[in-house]
Formats: C-alpha cells, structure tokens, sequence
C-alpha cells in the first residue's frame, strides 16, 4: 500500500510540474504575440496575443486566465503603447469564463453576446466620451475589436478541439472531437478566413496605390515648382531669401500656379525651418515650421515621407492616422531654401475606414448567415444520429432480451446505409448469441474443471501430498507476509527433526515410515491455533511458527510439542503391531531478537535443532542459548574440513582382526581420524556427519578407499602375511557417480587382489533402496569383493531376508558382545546369529571383544573372528607394522611351545 501511495504522489507531482510549465509557456507566447499582431492598414489590425489567454481559461479556469491576461495587458501597456480598448479584451476573458461555468453554453456563442451586449456598446461609450461624436471611425473600431476577439474565441476553440495539447504535455487524456462543432468551426473558417485574407490584400494594395499616386503628384508639383525658380538668377533667389516683397510675391505667384491639386499644401522655407511663402491662408503655419517634429517618419521615395504622430500614452481613437500628412522636399542648390509639398492623410482615411467598414460589415453578415446555416445543418444531421443512437444505445442488450428495434427513416442516404447495415448486423448479433449461450454452457463447464485443477495445483505447489500440512513453499510465502506485515509481531520460528526416525524407517520401510510421519502431521495440527502454523519441510523436518508474548509461553509450546512427540505411535500392518517411540528435537530462533529474515530465522532455528539434538533426545534449545563459540566453531571445522585432505590432515589408523580358530591375523579394518593442528586428533563421529552436510563424504571415501588398498599392498610387498583390509562405506558413497569404477580404480591404482578387499556397509542400507544397494554390491561380490554387514543386530532387519542379500560376513555389534561370559541375554542372541550365518555359509565376526573370557566364550560358539582391544586398538601403519611383526613373534613362540609339550607328552607316553 505504501509503494502505491508514493507512486501516486509522485505523479501527482510531476503533473503539477507540467500544468505550471504550460502554464507558464501560454503566458509567454500570449504576451510575445502582441510584439506580432497582423496590420491591414492606416490603423486597422488583428492582434492574437488573446488565443492564449482563452486557452488559459478552458485548461485552467477563469481566476488563473484574468490574473495572466491582467498581467500581459500591464505589460503591454508598458511597453508597446497600445489603445485603449484592449481592456475590454480582458473583461471579455472575465465574462466568457463566468457564463461558461455557470451556464456550459457554446463559447462562441457567449463570446458573440458578450461583444454584441457588452464590448460594442462599452467601445461606443468610451469613444464618445473621448470624442464628444460618434462617425464612422468609432463603428469601425467597434467591427474590428469585436471580430478580432471573436476569431481569438474561434481560433482557441479550434485548437482546444483537434490539438491536444495537454495530452501532448502528458497531462489528460484527448477526447473525441464534436461533429456539430466541427461543422460550425468549418463553416465559419471558411467564411472569415478567405474574407479576412482578402480584406487584408486589398488594403494593402490600396495603401500601395495610395502611396504611389501621392509621391507621384507630389514630386510632380515640387519639380514644376523647381522647373520654374531654376530659371531664376542667382540673386533673385538670394532676394527671396533675404525676404525682398518683389521676389516673395513673383515666388508666390509660382506656387499658386502649382496649387492645381486638391489638398496639396506647399511651403517655402529655409533650412532653419523659418517660412517664407505658403499656399495656404488659415494661419496654420507660424514663421518656423519644422514638419519632422513630434512624428514618426517613413521614407517612402528619394524626396516623400510619410509623417504619423508619435505615440503618447494611450489611445481611444484612430485621430493619429488622421493627423498623418505626405511630404516631398526640394532643396535648391546655391541658395539656403526648401520647397515642402505636403498632402494630409485626412480625407483618404476617412474613405479608407469607410470602406473598411463596409466590408468588415459584409463579414459579419456573412459570418451570422453561415453559423445559421451550419447550426440547421449540425442540428439536422444530429438529429438523425441522435434517432439512430437512441435505437442502437444497449443493442447487444437488447438483442440478448429479444426486445424489437425501432429503425428510425433518415433524410441522409449515407446514414440511412448505415442504418441498414445496424438491421443486418443486428440479426447476426441474434444467431450469435445463441451460439454464445451454448458456447458460455460448455465454457462454464470448463471454467469449473479449470478451477478443480487450479486448486488441485495449489494444493501441489504449497501443500505436502503425504501429510496435507504447508511445505515449504507455503511455509516460506507465510513467513515472508508475516515479517513484511505492518503490524510487527513477535514471532518464534521452531525447527523440528524427529530422532531414530531413520533408523525406523530404513528397517521397518518406507511405508511404515509414512504412516509414522502422517500420524506426526495429525498430532502437529491438533496443536494449531490461530496464533500459530505449522508445515513439512521434508522428510523428518516440521516447522511451526508461533506468535508469542513472552519467552516462556515459546517454552511451554515446545515443551508441549515434545512431550506430544514422545507419545507412542502404534501402527497396524500386515498382522503385526508396531509400536514406535519417537522424539523430537526442536531449534527455536525468535524475531526480531535473532533476526529480521525469514532464511536467517530458518538457519539459525535448523542450528538451535542440532544443539539440540547434540544435548539429548526430546528436548528444545533456544538461538540465543548457544554460545557464540559453538557457531564459531562449527563454522572453523567446516572451513577447515574441507582442505583438510589438501593438507595432508586426515589420517588412516588400522585395528587387526583375528580367526578365531587359527589365532592368526586374518584382516584389518581402516578407520579414519582428523588431525587438526587446531584441536588435534578429531573422531570421525564429529566430522564424518559434517562432511556428509557439506557434501565431501564421498572425496573423502574415494581417497581412504585407495590409500587403505595401497597400504595393504605395500605390507604384502614387504613379506607380511596376505590379508584382507575392510573399509566403511557411506550410503552417499554408494550413489555417488559409478562407486564400482571408483573400486576398480582403487585396485588398479594401488594393484591389490580383489580378494584382499572387504567393504562394510551397515544394516539399514538394504532397509533403504535395498534394490539399488543389492544390484551394485552383487557386482562387486562378483568382482571377489568381500561384502560385510556391519553392527549387525541394531537394525531391526528381517532374518529372512539375510539369504538373499550378496554378504560374506556378519559382524555382531559389541552391544550383544560386551560382558558376554555375564550376559545370556546377549549370549543368546550371538548364537542364533552364528547359527542363523554358518546355515546361510556365512562367517561371523564378533566387534568389540575386550577380555580371554569374551574370546573364550566366542570360541565355543564357534565364532570365524573377532575385533576389539583385547587384539589391540586402532594404530597407525607405522605400530600396526610393529603389532604385527610382534604378533607373529608370540605365535612362533607359542607354536614352539605347544610342539615341545607335544614332544614331552609323546617321550613321556612311550
């Protein structure tokens, strides 16, 4: 939940980055555009700074748009001198963005009404108020700023409806353009937009026109004008100069003879702008005249110049241009005079606005003809659409309720085909439904198959097939939820192995095993509350997982969970009554004390289990009990383990085997020690379990294999008696990759007879996958292999089954052995195995003989061999060397011995 909401806030931010840049972006170009509006001419033009701002107004609101076009306007006003009706552009802004909330009527409509009931009237009022008159000049200004705000409206409408612009900035979805506005938008771009180009070409044409015909009669007066003061001398030229009458009136007389043009003003003056002479008679030049002051000129031939006023704040009106005037000047060459021919703007703009007027007025007229006629057209042809949506709103739903559809008659043939191909379509819609219906029946039934199977596949994935409990799969997404939750709870994890279940299980079968484990699944899940859970990882191995208070309700669960375990398990089969013990132990690891992750919580629960098992059956270890040594520790011997063989570390010692019967040497086992510089010589019952969890037991087999085979080599080489060497084999040995090649390497490699060779395995190997071991141990019997059973006797195996299995010996566990002489009990079971193994042609080896009176006994019983301190410990090759050679002394001795009696008793008796 948390990863959403902060995927949300950030894209809410980043939209409100992007409003404030587009934003920002229309403001700019607004006011730019105003540096940029479209002159038609002599004061007349459309500016588009407006578009913007209404663009402002439908993406961000009314109070957003006035603040901007408030601001653009201030802007404006500072900068470029504008009139002053530019205001009721921002009240337009104001007005428009009011109605249109309020009311959601067409914006070109409520843009019309304002212009026509607010701006036009507003424009009139202040221009009279400016002027004291209304004429032809206030209409035009009214035309123009009311056709120049409706084509802002028309222009921004346009662009909001076919140019997603917010989509483009990522910002809203497009929507789907309206057929009645586009029939509006097109009918009144085609009206305005060849009429507006064209009013625009005209103008400028006429203003080209203008412009050539004024420079053409003024620069004809004033060459008249000098054509005929050319003939002048000199000094008469410098008369008129110094004022003289005589030459000033001869002078005026040219000028009147050159004043045949209407309106054409002509002055003589001298280069400090002091007149001399002038046509007219109203007193409108004083003795200076400077005709460049206070204007803005435009050049517009060698000798003409057109003359404006300067701007002065703002305007109200289009006085400016006609305050405007041509000018030609001639300058006499010898003489210190100007001739200035000027022609006012006055009359000519007033015709030029008139005509304006005239056809800004044809525009409009044109404009409110052609939006009746679009609005009639929009408004039939929905009309129609509207009909043919009615009847095919919900079709699909209809058809399904067999309801019947009114087609309505449609004025339009195209439309009226589309409806026709509605009817064809809709009676196909009827035949497939009904196909549908069947094809939903069949598809429901397959839904709820698949369903059946989804489950059932669930069930597979994350639930045990044998006890129907969470494996671990579960286990693990259940663990993970819990330690993700928001709620943070205590959690104990409890690892769960069951002791001797291996043995049980390899002597009694698999099958016997999974009813033990089952019957543990049963008594697991009564402990179930909802506080806790409960899987199999796999085999042997259970987890719970317990939300607890305090340290002690975790103690009390375990202790429960023990003493439920340590129950007795009766299992029928076959007959026969099976009553199991078994016992648990439990590792305990706690969140969030030992850890914060469900594979840590897991291994450190796995290593609390083995503390426990290492302390004793049916009892439970906490995490945090274990020393930091012990880990330390366990941690040290793995590192070190596995390059103890690289180092030379793992060392072989042998303890002799005699025939009972012969009293000589008959064999050698190789057991194996660890000699750690660290912690000196290590038993194998610490690190033979270790190296199986570390997954090195067979490197090391393989190597104990070939040097066990090149040392009895060796000791056959040097001349001591042939016997056989037996080696321990490891249930992983035997799995491994062809164990029977490595063999017959490690008779090549080290050149043994195969006859010297024995491998003990023990009892519970043929227990489990008792036809796997059977197949590679009978190749090697075949082989000349000696096959022993080791500890034979713990292992619950079937008696019946000893003829079947490829062994050679027996070897008695020195449970049954010691105190043998005593026990008869013991003494029982060691000769019905010897009788059971000498009826199958077996031999019989007794482990663990420690005293004469053990050897004694074993003797009688007709026991092959025997093993144990009593012969001598396990020794290096080095003293078994030694042992050997001492053994072989005492038996010549004693043979000598037993000969001389011979020899006594034999002279004694004859």
């Amino acid at each position: 939940m948390e990863r959403k909401i902060t995927t949300t806030g950030t894209v809410a931010s980043e939209k409100s980055h992007k409003n404030i840049i587009l934003l920002l972006a229309l403001a700019v170009i607004s006011f730019l555009s105003r540096f940029y509006d479209l002159p038609f001419s002599y004061g007349i033009n459309f500016a588009f700074g407006n578009v913007s701002i209404f663009l402002i107004l439908r993406y961000y609101g009314v109070t957003k748009a006035f603040i901007v076009a408030a601001i653009v306007n201030l802007l404006e006003w500072y900068f470029l001198n504008p009139n002053f009706y530019i205001l009721f552009f921002t009240l337009e802004i104001l007005f428009v963005g009011i109605l249109y909330k309020k009311t959601k009527y067409n914006v070109l409509f409520i843009d019309a009404l304002y212009w026509i009931f607010v701006g036009s009237p507003a424009i009139a009022i202040v221009f009279y108020l400016h002027r004291g008159t209304i004429g032809n000049e206030c209409y035009l200004i009214m035309v123009n700023k009311s056709i120049n705000g409706f084509l802002n409206m028309l222009i921004a409408d346009m662009i909001m409806s076919y140019i997603p612009i917010q989509k483009i900035a990522g910002l809203k979805k497009s929507k789907f353009a309206d057929l009645n506005k586009m029939l509006i938008h097109l009918t009144i771009a085609s009206v305005f937009g060849p009429f507006l180009l064209y009013t625009l070409l005209d103008g400028w044409l006429s203003q080209e026109r203008m412009n050539a015909e004024v420079c053409s009669m003024l620069e004809r007066t004033g060459s008249s004008i000098m054509s005929e003061a050319s003939e002048w001398e000199i000094k008469e030229l410098r008369k008129v100069r110094l004022k003289s009458p005589l030459q000033l009136s001869k002078f005026s007389s040219i000028i009147e003879k050159n004043s045949i043009e209407e309106g054409i003003e002509i002055l003589l003056v001298d280069k400090s702008h002091n007149v001399y002479i002038t046509n007219t008679d109203d007193g409108q030049y004083k003795e200076v005249y400077n005709w460049q002051d206070n204007g803005e000129i435009t050049k517009i031939d060698d000798n003409t110049f057109q003359w404006l006023p300067a701007h002065k704040g703002l305007s109200f009106d289009l006085s400016r241009w006609s305050q405007g005037f041509y000018i030609n000047t001639k300058t006499f060459d010898n003489v210190d005079l100007v001739i200035l021919v000027k022609k006012p703007l006055r009359n000519h703009i007033e015709n030029a606005w008139e005509n304006y007027l005239n056809k800004l007025l044809v525009l409009l007229g044109f404009s409110v003809a052609s939006i009746s006629v679009a609005i009639a057209m929009s408004s039939f042809l929905s009309r129609d659409l509207s009909k043919l949506t009615i009847s095919t709103t919900g079709l699909p739903e209809k058809l399904k309720r067999q309801e019947s559809i009114e087609w309505p008659n449609i004025s339009f043939s195209q439309v009226n085909s589309l409806v026709e191909n509605f009817k064809v379509m809709s009676e196909n819609l009827v035949n497939l439904f009904s196909e549908t219906r069947i094809m939903n029946n069949q598809l429901l039934l397959q839904t709820r198959e698949l369903e059946k199977s989804r489950e059932q596949m669930r069930r597979l994935a994350y639930y045990d097939t044998l006890t129907e409990l969470p494996n671990r799969l579960c286990f693990t997404e259940y663990l993970e939820n819990l330690l993700n939750s928001p709620e943070k709870k205590k959690l104990a994890v409890m690892f769960i192995d069951l002791n001797r279940f291996k043995r049980i299980n390899d002597t009694l079968g698999h099958e016997i095993g999974d009813i033990l484990i089952k019957e543990i699944g049963k008594r697991l899940s009564y402990f179930l509350k909802e506080d806790s859970f409960v899987a199999r990882l796999g085999g042997d191995e259970f987890v719970v997982v317990l939300e607890y208070r305090d340290i002690e309700m975790v103690s009390k669960a375990a202790a429960s969970i023990n003493k439920m375990l340590s129950d007795t398990v009766v299992i029928r089969q076959d007959g026969k009554v099976h009553e199991l013990h078994v016992a648990g132990s439990i590792g305990i690891s706690l969140y969030p004390d030992d850890a914060f992750e469900k594979s840590t919580l897991l291994k450190k629960a796995d290593i609390a289990m083995y503390a426990a098992k290492e302390t004793g059956e049916n009892t439970y270890k906490f995490y945090s009990e274990l020393t930091e040594l012990d880990t330390v520790e366990k941690l040290f011997l793995e590192q070190n383990l596995c390059k103890a063989l690289e180092r030379d570390e793992i060392i072989i010692n042998y303890q002799p085997k005699m025939d009972v019967k012969t009293g000589e040497i008959s064999g050698a086992e190789a057991l194996i020690r660890w000699n750690s510089p660290q912690h000196g010589l290590i038993s194998p019952a610490e690190f033979i379990p270790l190296a199986e969890e570390i997954g090195i037991i067979n490197q090391i087999g393989e190597w104990v294999l070939i040097e066990a085979c090149k040392q009895n080599k060796m000791w056959q080489d040097k001349g001591y008696p042939k016997m056989r060497i037996s080696v321990n084999l490891s249930l992983r040995q035997l799995k491994g990759n062809n164990f029977v090649k490595t063999v017959e390497r490690a008779l090549e490699i080290s050149g043994l007879e195969s006859k010297y060779l024995e491998l003990e395995i023990t009892e519970g190997f043929f227990m489990k996958n008792s036809e796997f071991v059977i197949e590679i141990l009978t190749e090697l019997k075949n082989m000349g292999i000696c096959i022993s059973i080791d500890d034979f006797g713990t292992g619950y195996s079937s008696l019946g089954r000893i003829k079947e299995l490829p062994v050679n010996i027996l070897k008695i566990d020195r449970s049954f052995v010691t105190n043998i002489c005593c026990e008869e009990s013991n003494k029982a079971i060691v000769v019905a195995i010897i009788e059971l193994a000498h009826s199958l042609g077996l031999r019989v080896l007794a482990e663990g003989v420690e005293t004469i009176e053990d050897l004694n006994v074993l003797r009688e019983l007709h026991c092959d061999e025997i093993q144990g301190y009593y012969l001598s410990k396990s020794l290096p090759a080095e003293e078994f060397e030694k042992f050997i050679l001492g053994f072989m002394a005492e038996q010549i001795e004693r043979s000598k011995q037993i000969k001389g009696m011979e020899v006594a008793y034999h002279e004694k008796k004859y």
